[in-house]
């Protein structure tokens, strides 16, 4: 055909009529346009051809027969790229999962190290204000001990001057031994012998008879015998205390300015007792008188009147 040189094989299937399924196999790389041509020429229905090898030569020399090593429209060659392409991706893949995993496993390995690093030194930590706690409280101890033993040791002084002080013998009212014979009578614990041969054992502050003590009276003193035991201020018995009689009369209870004033009990020497309101030595306010061997009586007295 005017000089076209065509290949045989190839033209059997372009002039017998027969179309092949897939071109590319027998013209790789070839155009689109080149397709179309050869799609043309293989119709089954001869209308539809190339009508004379002038028209066929026409329709090739118009288009640029171009063979191209890589076809897009190729699907031989496109599947290539794409398997190359996606194994590439699946090793890329792969790699950066080992890496991420390879760095997991290096960060936990440094954390866990850095957790039992921290362990050490909490337990370390721990150890020290252990050790800190058992000394503070063995020194705390050793301090409760010695302050203990030291009150201690204060209370058996204090009970023996006291037991001395008790113990001094001024029976015979002999008046060469007065004044303060034991102690110390002007701010502490000491004994007293004044001129009626009355003693006072006990408490003392700005040399006046100030705390707890004991007060007894002398022969010479119009109350002899009687003995008070309790708390006194300023000289003057004051604050709770016990009054006894040498001949069993006792009253225990509040005492202000060296009188029986606030509540108290009075016992007699047969075991009747009243305990009530005082004031100024007397009965006053609201009592109930208790006989020995009786029902309990409301009383309500005034400066010493029965009401």
């Amino acid at each position: 055909m005017g000089g076209v040189q065509i290949n045989t094989e190839k033209y059997y299937y372009i002039t017998s009529g027969k179309t092949h399924a897939n071109n590319v196999k027998i013209y790789p790389g070839v155009s689109n346009k080149i397709e179309e041509i050869i799609k043309k020429s293989t119709q089954k229905n001869k209308t539809d051809r190339y009508q004379s090898c002038d028209e066929f030569k026409k329709a090739l020399e118009n288009k640029n027969y171009i063979k191209h090593t890589k076809s897009p429209s190729s699907k031989t060659s496109s599947k290539k790229p794409k398997q190359s392409g996606s194994k590439r991706s699946v090793l890329f893949l792969m790699i950066l999962i080992m890496g991420i995993g390879i760095l997991g496993f290096l960060t936990i390995s440094k954390n866990n190290q850095k957790n039992e690093n921290n362990l050490d030194l909490i337990q370390q930590e721990n150890e020290q204000l252990k050790h800190q706690v058992e000394q503070a409280q063995k020194e705390a101890e050793a301090s409760k001990l010695a302050k203990i033993k030291a009150e201690k040791e204060a209370r058996l002084a204090k009970i023996k001057a006291e037991e001395k002080a008790r113990n001094v013998d001024n029976s015979n009212n002999n008046s060469s031994t007065v004044g303060c014979i034991y102690g110390d009578c002007a701010n502490g614990y000491g004994t007293f012998i004044y001129d009626s041969g009355d003693k006072y054992v006990g408490e003392w502050k700005d040399h006046k008879r100030h705390g707890q003590g004991t007060y007894t009276f002398g022969p010479k003193s119009d109350y002899a015998g009687d003995i008070y035991i309790g708390q006194s201020k300023n000289n003057a018995w004051d604050g709770k205390g016990t009054y006894t009689w040498p001949n069993g009369h006792k009253y225990v209870g509040k005492w202000k300015d060296g009188k029986q004033n606030g509540f108290g009990s009075y016992t007699w020497p047969d075991g009747d007792r009243y305990a009530g309101s005082w004031k100024d030595d007397k009965r006053h306010g609201e009592g109930a008188f208790y006989p020995k061997n009786g029902k309990k009586k409301n009383q309500s007295w005034d400066n010493g009147e029965q009401q």
